[in-house]
């Protein structure tokens, strides 16, 4: 090969060196898809034009017929990556596929075969002559049919690409719209040139101008690389965008026929795209008729909406969050609707939880403040229980001391009467007093689990009679009358009597505490217990078995004061006296309390039923034979 130098041929070799650069340059910042097809077109214009610099400077026809042939094989390829950039740069990247990529390098392949083979390169050149016109080397050619076939072909694939470029321009913004600028000078100044030398608009004297026009792609090209962020600030495919969101969507024409739709939603209908693509809405919806049933005005309104539906699948509600969008034209013209659904069965179940974790949380708040409440109620008590308590031990502790000056005085006067009324009166006071005493520790013990019972078999007539001698003097205190109704049957009972004793008497005192002039009964038989001792109902056949248990019942009314529903819902509780004590007769406030815990240590009850203004009546069932 023979070659001699010409300043004309710097021009093209500079266009390959800008260009190899240019590739090179790319290759570093390949993450975007539409750099891959720049890196091939800026490799074939480099090789277009370095094939055109040696044509240039070839020095026989041989050479310069061999450096045509090269520039061929970049010739007929890039309209080809021309449009593949554009496609993968203006959102078109789901049209590329190999098999497509190589049905448009079909016409390509059969031109470079035609150029490269001797016999059928007359379809092509009919005629080949080169010219050494000093300092350059002019080739004189006559296009044959072919050549105007590839030329066409050509030209479609750059009006193509150029195509899809304007229409990425006109909503292209800032950097964007800088980018598709520089593109679109890049691609025009080659295409142009190459018109005019085509249709010998330009003299035929000068050799082909199109690899010299490469020049300005390079600075364009360089251009948006280096200051509008090609490649590293790309456009984002809106049609990759929709097809990959994880929420259905479905566009409708007027007639509510889908024209288009994304992955997930077919994936939903489980249908590829293409077969739905035309069909209508509701046909496509016919596995879920309820939904249309319940829906349907969706379908058929002006206006567009957001709602909540339910589908089950199995056992598990799916719930989605649709949305229903008017697609409307300049004019406000309806062309359609959008449906976008999205799952919030997750979101909906989180809700859930979150609202049944508040309503925990706001139980245990109320449980909390009742729970306070409480324990303040029960401090108070407990802080009234001491005042009263102080005063209860004060009182028969001062009267005792008080009879004992008296004492004193009767021994020096000699006056036996007043001392042995003194005396009784000291007695009484210390009964009293031993009574309070008592029922603490009594209450102390049960509550420390350290209660035991002594059990013994006693006359249950003879126990009452002591009951009611020690609270006599009390129930007369007040003009009350004692009624005692004793059932003939009514003979011993085995458990302990003291407890037994000390039920009796609290029962009685406060029967004759808040009696005035009234009547105090005491009621006692026993029978065969057809109820249990928790007040639970057995049937008549259980109570007709061995198992059945005979119990005593002793039951105290009065024609009192009697309390209110309230008063009885608080009556047994500690330290807690629901009516107010008559005057000069305090209570502790233990002693209904301390009943109800003795009558459950013996294995029985106490219940109370009682009516303002009518009397109350407390009901103590024990059984006959108490176990430990």
């Amino acid at each position: 090969m023979q070659y001699h130098l010409t300043a004309y041929a710097l021009l093209p070799l500079c266009t390959a060196v800008v260009s190899a650069m240019l590739a090179f340059e790319t290759w570093r910042r390949r993450s975007d898809p539409a750099s891959i097809s720049f890196i091939a077109l800026t490799v074939l214009v480099s090789i277009w034009s370095f094939g055109n610099a040696f044509e240039l400077s070839s020095a026989n026809e041989a050479t310069a017929f061999f450096w045509v042939r090269i520039e061929y094989l970049a010739i007929v390829s890039v309209p080809v990556a021309w449009l593949v950039m554009m496609l993968a740069f203006a959102e078109r990247r789901n049209t590329l596929n190999s098999t497509w990529i190589a049905s448009l390098l079909v016409v390509p392949l059969i031109t470079t075969a035609i150029i490269w083979s001797s016999a059928a390169m007359p379809l092509f050149w009919r005629e080949f002559v080169i010219e050494t016109l000093s300092p350059l080397t002019v080739i004189r050619v006559e296009r044959g049919p072919w050549f105007w076939a590839h030329t066409a072909y050509s030209y479609l694939m750059l009006a193509g690409g150029t195509f899809i470029l304007v229409r990425s321009l006109v909503s292209a913004t800032g950097f964007y719209r800088d980018q598709s600028l520089a593109l679109l000078l890049g691609a025009a100044a080659p295409w142009l040139v190459n018109i005019f030398y085509v249709f010998d608009l330009i003299p035929r004297a000068f050799p082909d101008p199109t690899a010299l026009a490469f020049v300005i792609t390079g600075l364009a090209f360089s251009w948006a690389m280096r200051d509008a962020g090609l490649f590293e600030l790309g456009p984002v495919a809106h049609r990759e965008v929709f097809q990959q969101m994880s929420d259905g969507v479905v566009v409708l024409d007027p007639l509510n026929r889908i024209v288009d739709l994304n992955a997930t939603a077919a994936a939903a209908f489980e249908l590829p795209s293409r077969r739905l693509i035309g069909q209508p809405f509701r046909q496509i919806m016919a596995n879920w008729p309820d939904l249309i049933d319940r829906y349907s005005d969706l379908l058929t309104s002006d206006e567009g909406t957001t709602t909540e539906i339910g589908i089950r699948v199995g056992e598990e509600l799916l719930v989605y969050d649709l949305q229903v969008t008017m697609v409307r034209g300049p004019r406000g013209k309806l062309n359609g609707r959008m449906l976008v659904w999205r799952d919030i069965t997750a979101l909906k179940q989180a809700m859930a939880r979150i609202e049944l974790q508040n309503e925990r949380l706001e139980n245990q708040a109320l449980a909390l403040q009742e729970a306070k409440a409480a324990a303040e109620a029960g401090s108070q008590a407990k802080s009234v229980f001491l005042t009263t308590m102080s005063h209860e031990l004060r009182t028969p502790l001062s009267a005792m001391l008080g009879y004992t000056d008296l004492i004193q005085y009767d021994i020096a006067e000699n006056d036996t009467d007043a001392l042995n009324r003194d005396l009784a009166n000291i007695k009484i006071a210390g009964e009293h007093l031993l009574r309070m005493i008592g029922g603490i520790l009594d209450y102390a013990k049960i509550e420390a689990g350290k209660m035991k019972l002594d059990l013994q078999t006693f006359l249950v007539q003879g126990l009452v009679v002591e009951a009611l001698a020690s609270v006599r003097p009390q129930i007369e205190r007040n003009t009350n009358r004692l009624n005692l109704e004793i059932a003939a049957d009514v003979g011993t009972m085995h458990a302990d009597p003291i407890k037994v004793r000390q039920v009796l008497i609290n029962l009685l005192s406060n029967a004759a505490k808040f009696t005035q002039s009234g009547v105090v009964t005491l009621r006692v038989w026993s029978t065969t217990d057809c109820t249990s001792m928790d007040g639970s109902e057995i049937s008549a056949g259980q109570a007709a078995s061995a198992s059945r248990k005979p119990a005593m019942i002793f039951e105290v009314s009065d024609t009192g004061t009697g309390m209110t529903e309230e008063q009885l819902s608080q009556l047994f509780q500690d330290f807690t006296q629901v009516i107010s004590s008559p005057p000069g007769q305090i209570g502790t406030g233990l002693g209904l309390a301390l009943s109800q815990k003795l009558c459950n240590l013996m294995g029985g009850r106490i219940t109370v039923e009682s009516r303002p203004g009518e009397g109350t009546t407390f009901t103590v069932v024990l059984p006959t034979q108490v176990v430990a």
